[in-house]
């Protein structure tokens, strides 16, 4: 590849070629060797006893004889081609034997310097190169699982391949604000716009998300903004140590600090997001649809590729991923355009002749000089398959769907293109565009192409008017689209319409919740779980033009109450989530209350009694029975369990169909009680244990019939984190046999009451204690809860002898005017 590129020819084989590697081979032995003169002069004369000077003057001498030919051999082929040579298939020699003939460059250059130059590359170029390789080949080999990881991860070509779907939806987007932009005459900002669509699509790609809107996204968008203002700044310290006391007083350290606490915070939230969706389950997710935290986390987690990466390490190799990826990328599209701007026959040109470079064997990697590589050379840009694939079909959109056009006589030199420093090099006064004139949209059909105004003020804003003359995306048909809204949608445009209805964001991402949740209700199904996390027929709402509609249908109607309510949490969770964070949450954990011992207090009860430990119920109403108390108060309901022996109480957390309230939890834990505290929530997502910790929980529920196996574990190990108990809560053998084959589980509920029916039969507690099951059981070490249908002292008796150590009782007790004397009444005797 080296001769091709530097000799136009190979020097392998025959005579030339032999003489040629053995030059090589002993070039680069000398190169490696140790020359005691270079170190030491007055010792070079062992150098010329030792030999070494003799095979340094038979190599110079063979490697000038060689070059010399080659050089006249290439002078002599100009000759012969009077043509001259296309400069497509120029190789080195070519080139610097035109710099070397040509006086007019302003460059001098020799034959001599021709030979060292050439020989330079070469040596450069062919060791250093086939070492990487065999080196590189040889890890690979000796690790097949990273070879595997190697083909398909990050910045791989495949990888850039699979993102191919989010850049042209965000670029459809960003050509759709140019429309509107048109439609109502108002100002237009296309280096805001360069900017929103690199985050967008690197946010897309390395978060799954966008981080723009909203309070989250501000914030974020300021911190990234200032982290590289701070990465473009000069900080003294770093070139006179000594001065680096200025960067503490100007400021500079403080910024830092406080940048990189905040990104932080971000990244560990926005890690947590992941995990919290299902990231834990390897086979959750299409790899071909992962973005770079699914696949940092993957890496995280496998511990038998051999790579070891840490969260730390996750957040910078995101940051960096960002940082580098948006900046730069909308910086080349304003360059880019700039200078279309400024030379509107170029602009033209790639307007009319797009296809010209479709199929060109010219490219920006460095093997064509005809163009400057875009972070190509031996520090190569690992993200130009990336940056690029965004910078061409964004700037070919904006070229190809709109004309642009400089008015009034002013010439492509007006611009200023005065720049600044920074991380990149930007524009020193940036361009602002809007309309100088009001003009019509013109349909998709037409050919006629209105013009557009373009207006300098110099060093201040520039103001341009964008007219779309091609109002479809380009190659609409080759769209792979997969939601029924973008389905819908496509066909509106297949009729030559020039009107498209308009997806929002939040549609999109409310079928793609939906699609995660099908395939939750899949994983689920496989494990005998009978609810599902979604309607299985199609999302709940439907959508025709600006009209949203709910069809009910047998598919998206829930199949019993608990259904039901699961469906209605998953919309609650996802509102709930975008109010409070999740790294909102983690900032509250520092001054959430402290944990008290739920299974220890469960155990002591047990022990001192000689009776199951009682998790009293605060609970105001149920789907089965209603409201079981009008005169309902919380915390007066509370004192009264712990005043008569409850060992810890069960608070109901869920409004719409128990009428309970997170704002009740926190309110008995501050109220005094002692007792530890059960959030009694229906938990789909990990973020419901985070917010109930923070308001004072000790513990949390878990239904194995609600939760897959995988969920289960990672929910367990937060509450571990946390140093919350988790109450996991099964109903029929085959939900015992998943719960028992979870390592970790130290707290099993069995509920009499049938979730599906609400049926109560208090023997399924017996059933489920019986033989090789209750043996694992006592083996493990768990505490085992009787849940549901005890109302006297002879159900409590049944259920201990069965091998319960703790009963959750709530209807029986808090029906009772005095919660107190309804627990006395419940065992037959006092238990306090």
């Amino acid at each position: 590849m080296v001769c091709r590129s530097a000799f136009g020819r190979k020097y392998w084989d025959g005579e030339i070629g032999e003489k040629f590697l053995l030059l090589i081979r002993e070039l680069l032995e000398i190169l490696g060797s140790f020359s005691v003169g270079e170190f030491i002069p007055w010792l070079a004369w062992i150098n010329r006893v030792n030999g070494f000077d003799a095979r340094m003057d038979f190599v110079s001498k063979g490697f000038d004889e060689f070059f010399e030919a080659v050089i006249e051999g290439r002078l002599k082929d100009d000759v012969e081609n009077s043509s001259g040579t296309d400069e497509s298939r120029e190789n080195f020699i070519d080139i610097l034997l035109k710099i070397y003939k040509d006086n007019t460059t302003g460059v001098s250059i020799d034959r001599d310097s021709i030979k060292a130059i050439i020989l330079d590359m070469f040596i450069g170029g062919t060791d250093t190169t086939s070492t990487v390789l065999e080196w590189a080949l040889s890890e690979l080999i000796r690790h097949p699982a990273i070879m595997k990881k190697l083909q398909n991860e990050l910045l791989s070509n495949k990888r850039v391949q699979s993102f191919c779907a989010i850049r042209e939806e965000e670029t459809a987007l960003m050509m759709e604000k140019i429309k509107e932009s048109c439609l109502s005459s108002s100002p237009l900002n296309l280096t805001d716009l360069c900017m929103a669509i690199s985050n967008d699509i690197v946010c897309r790609s390395a978060f799954g998300r966008k981080y723009r809107d909203g309070a989250i996204g501000e914030k974020f968008l300021k911190l990234i903004s200032e982290f590289l203002g701070l990465l473009g700044s000069i900080n003294v310290g770093e070139f006179i140590p000594w001065l680096a006391w200025i960067s503490r007083v100007n400021g500079f350290d403080a910024r830092v600090e406080y940048v990189a606490k905040e990104l932080d915070e971000f990244l560990e939230g926005v890690i947590e997001e992941h995990l919290e969706n299902g990231v834990e389950n390897p086979s959750a997710k299409d790899e071909t649809k992962e973005n770079f935290v699914d696949i940092l986390l993957r890496i995280y987690k496998d511990n038998n590729t051999g790579v070891s990466i840490d969260r730390d390490s996750i957040k910078s190799i995101i940051l960096d991923v960002f940082s580098a990826g948006t900046d730069t990328t909308s910086t080349v599209l304003e360059w880019g355009m700039t200078e279309l701007l400024r030379h509107p026959i170029v602009m033209k040109k790639l307007q009319n002749e797009p296809e010209r470079f479709l199929n060109s064997s010219i490219n920006i990697k460095g093997l064509n000089f005809q163009l400057i590589p875009f972070g190509a050379g031996p520090r190569g840009c690992l993200g130009i398959s990336f940056a690029m694939a965004t910078n061409e079909l964004v700037l070919a959109n904006i070229v190809q769907k709109f004309d642009w056009e400089l008015p009034n006589g002013a010439k492509g030199e007006d611009l200023d293109m005065s720049e600044r420093p920074g991380l990149a090099i930007y524009r020193k006064f940036r361009e602002r565009f809007t309309y100088m004139e009001s003009l019509n949209v013109i349909s998709s059909a037409s050919t006629a192409k209105p013009r557009v105004s373009f207006q300098q003020f110099f060093k201040k804003s520039t103001f341009l008017r964008p007219i779309p003359h091609t109002l479809i995306p380009h190659h609409t048909s080759n769209w792979k689209i997969s939601h029924p809204i973008l389905k819908a949608q496509q066909s509106e445009l297949k009729d030559g319409s020039d009107t498209v209805s308009k997806i929002s964001e939040g549609d999109a991402l409310k079928v793609k919740e939906w699609e995660v949740g099908m395939f939750r209700n899949e994983v689920a199904a496989s494990q005998g779980i009978r609810i599902r996390r979604r309607p299985p027929s199609g999302p709940p709402q439907h959508y025709v033009g600006p009209f949203e509609f709910r069809l009910q249908n047998e598919g998206n109607t829930p199949r019993n109450i608990l259904e039901e309510i699961i469906w209605h949490k998953d919309v609650e969770v996802a509102q709930m989530k975008e109010r409070k964070p999740l790294f909102t949450l983690k900032k509250a954990l520092d001054n959430a209350p402290p944990v008290h011992d739920f299974i220890g207090a469960l155990k002591g009860a047990n022990s001192r009694t000689g009776l199951p430990g009682l998790i009293a119920e605060v609970k105001k109403a149920s789907p089965s029975r209603g409201v079981l108390r009008e005169d309902f108060d919380p915390v007066d309901i509370a004192k009264a369990y712990e005043k008569g022996g409850a060992a810890c109480l069960s608070v109901l957390t869920d409004q719409k169909y128990f009428q309970g309230s997170f704002e009740n939890l926190e309110a008995i834990r501050s109220s005094g009680v002692k007792c530890p505290l059960l959030c009694k929530e229906f938990i789909i997502d990990a973020w419901q244990i985070y917010y109930a910790r923070t308001k004072g929980a000790d513990a949390v529920l878990l239904i194995a019939g609600v939760l897959p196996d995988l969920d289960i574990k990672y929910m367990t190990k937060i509450c571990k984190l946390l140093g919350l108990a988790a109450l996991v809560e099964v109903h029929d053998e085959k939900e015992m046999d998943r719960v028992l084959q979870i390592d970790g589980i130290e707290l099993v509920g069995i509920n009499n009451r049938d979730l599906e029916t609400f049926k109560v039969d208090i023997s399924n507690t017996k059933k489920l204690l019986e033989g090789d099951r209750g043996e694992r059981i006592r083996q493990k070490g768990i505490t085992v809860v009787g849940e549901s249908g005890l109302f006297t002292p002879a159900d409590i008796s049944y259920v201990q002898e069965a091998g319960v150590k703790a009963v959750l009782v709530g209807e029986s007790i808090v029906i009772q005017k005095d919660p107190t004397k309804g627990i006395t009444e419940l065992f037959g005797k006092d238990i306090y």
